[in-house]
């Protein structure tokens, strides 16, 4: 069974809603919902100004109950579906969409905000088939449904048994003997042992257990970072431009949490791949190289090094200053002062060697930019400014 329903609705202030307010947008939705899928199946496969109405009339319905609710649970019945224990969908026809639903075991549905924009095409389109389809050998509804990546819609359904399976005595007064509820949320056992399974017709030998034990060690052993890495590079270099933007986006994300980790080396790997890609003259789309700069121009905050240089001195010697150094090369000008605040104020002198040398990296290439930060407001920077023209 999917999600369970949620116990309260609440409106978009997080304020319990007014039933008759709810249920009546719940009315109007689900009745909207009932009459896109008949419009759906009277126009099948063609494309009709009347369907893009009822479409259009269906997603608003489902953005006024949402001003109210946030998510709406469905009980359904072989003619109805009821909302709070009362009918807000009657059908007099077998053929309908209660039936639909319920034929196949479906006896609760529920909706989320964001249905009408996200999912409401694709559920009209597995219940139009299944429809369709009716007495053709096909797959069912709930197999259907199985197979699409729901988020904003969630169901619970019954299954039938095999035939002549029966049902524990206690299982509930009233409750027929050849269904059962099944639960995707079932009691999981605390703990498994290798002994729970040495009476299996196939259980592995002492060989086959060492080797899997060694491929467990080395695979517990293997750098994750390193290959999620290069799986990110690889597809930056030969996907599109909406697949690059969007890993830039998570190099970006990726990034100070490497930092913060002390795992300087991949950070600099990270930088020093970015900048191979964006100058190799490959024309890349306006999209992603502002990502790119976006990227780094974080380097440049202050707050990006001043925890940067907090990591390393709380590291100490885990840190290479090999490391530290070839990081700090890419970082760009802007990064000048806040570097040179670092080189006077940090209490590790591996950091204030390595800062050194990225600030004169800088300023090599910026000496006008040295000569404006030596009158800063800032004594640090200043002073640290002053050292770099002396030299």
């Amino acid at each position: 069974m999917t999600d369970a329903a949620f116990p309260t609705l609440l409106d978009a202030s997080g304020a319990p809603a007014a039933p008759e307010e709810v249920r009546a947008g719940v009315h109007d939705a689900v009745r909207a919902l009932a009459r896109a899928l008949r419009n759906r199946l009277l126009y099948e496969g063609s494309a009709n100004p009347a369907v893009d109405r009822v479409m259009d009339a269906a997603r608003e319905s489902f953005g006024t109950l949402w001003k109210s609710a946030g998510h709406a649970t469905l009980v359904v019945e072989e003619r109805d579906l009821l909302f709070d224990g009362a009918s807000v969908y009657q059908a007099e026809e077998r053929e309908s969409l209660p039936f639909l639903l319920y034929r196949d075991g479906i006896r609760e549905i529920t909706f989320h905000r964001g249905f009408e924009r996200e999912e409401l095409d694709a559920l009209l389109a597995v219940l139009a088939h299944v429809h369709r389809m009716r007495g053709e050998e096909q797959d069912d509804l709930l197999t259907l449904l199985w197979d699409h990546d729901w988020y904003y819609f969630r169901y619970r359904y019954v299954e039938a048994l095999p035939e002549g399976t029966e049902l524990p005595e206690g299982s509930g007064e009233g409750q027929p003997r050849a269904i059962a509820v099944r639960e995707e949320t079932q009691a999981l056992a605390t703990t498994v042992s290798a002994d729970d399974f040495r009476g299996a017709l196939y259980f592995l030998d002492d060989v086959e257990l060492r080797r899997l034990d060694d491929e467990l060690r080395r695979e517990m052993a293997r750098d994750l970072w390193t290959g999620v890495l290069n799986a990110l590079f690889d597809r930056l270099e030969d996907g599109g431009a909406l697949r690059q933007e969007q890993i830039v986006g998570i190099l970006s994300d990726v990034l100070p949490t490497l930092l913060g980790a002390g795992k300087l080396e991949l950070g600099g790997r990270v930088l020093a791949e970015l900048v191979e890609i964006a100058t190799s003259g490959r024309r890349l789309p306006a999209a992603v190289m502002r990502a790119l700069r976006a990227l780094f121009d974080q380097l440049s905050s202050p707050d990006t090094i001043a925890e940067l240089v907090r990591t390393v001195e709380q590291a100490g010697s885990a840190v290479s200053e090999e490391s530290l150094a070839s990081l700090l090369s890419f970082f760009p000008p802007d990064a000048l002062r806040p570097l040179l605040r670092a080189s006077e104020t940090s209490a590790s002198p591996a950091v204030r060697r390595s800062v050194v040398l990225a600030a004169e990296r800088l300023a090599d290439a910026h000496r006008d930019l040295v000569t404006r930060l030596a009158a800063d407001a800032d004594p640090a920077v200043a002073g640290g400014a002053a050292r770099l023209l002396g030299r």
